[in-house]
């Protein structure tokens, strides 16, 4: 077998894996609504003047109930086939795994709708951070300075743990809110059980 035959065979290999390995990391996700939302007037480039809901979506995935928002402005939310991907495909990825892990879930209309334009400006501004300005803004002042207080707290760098999102070439890709640490939870838990017993006794 000649060398270029040896490499060609060597690339397909390698393509026929990693082809595996996408398609071994996809998974069902349904899409169960989104109970939190507010309706915003969007200004950006790729899609002028939109009107649509902000907010924070139920979904359920491998099994599990999560609470997921979307990365995208021109893809209609849905059940769908779903791949996992990194968080550090995003742009200012650190900032949306900031939200991510320490401001979401959120247990309001206006938080949830904040926290999704808070995302958005980070996913899609090309200039100065801002809700109210630039090329990605929105008309709602109320929402847009709930969003630009959680911009306001970025930090000047962030180390992601657990985000990650989930891609469909038609649906909205989601990104989804990490689980609670449920080790530290039922160290609490524990801790609670041992203390009432001691003040049984």
């Amino acid at each position: 077998m000649t060398r270029s035959a040896i490499t060609n065979t060597a690339i397909v290999a390698l393509l026929t894996t990693l082809a595996v390995a996408s398609t071994s990391q996809a998974d069902y996700m349904t899409y169960n609504g989104q109970p939190l939302k507010r309706s915003v007037t969007i200004h950006d480039p790729s899609v002028g003047i939109l009107n649509t809901n902000a907010g924070q979506f139920s979904i359920t995935y491998k099994g599990v109930d999560r609470f997921a928002y979307c990365t995208e402005i021109t893809q209609t939310a849905g059940s769908m086939e779903a791949t996992e991907l990194p968080i550090n495909t995003l742009p200012n990825y650190e900032l949306v795994a900031y939200l991510m892990e320490q401001v979401a879930p959120a247990n309001t209309n206006d938080l949830a709708a904040a926290i999704q334009i808070a995302l958005w400006e980070a996913i899609f501004e090309v200039g100065v951070l801002d809700a109210t300005s630039g090329s990605f803004w929105i008309e709602e002042a109320g929402i847009a300075g709930g969003a630009n207080t959680l911009i306001s707290s970025f930090p000047g760098s962030y180390t992601p743990t657990a985000a990650f999102r989930l891609t469909n070439p038609t649906r909205q890709d989601m990104l989804i809110v990490p689980e609670p640490v449920t080790l530290s939870t039922l160290g609490i838990g524990a801790l609670g059980v041992i203390l009432k017993r001691r003040n049984r006794k």
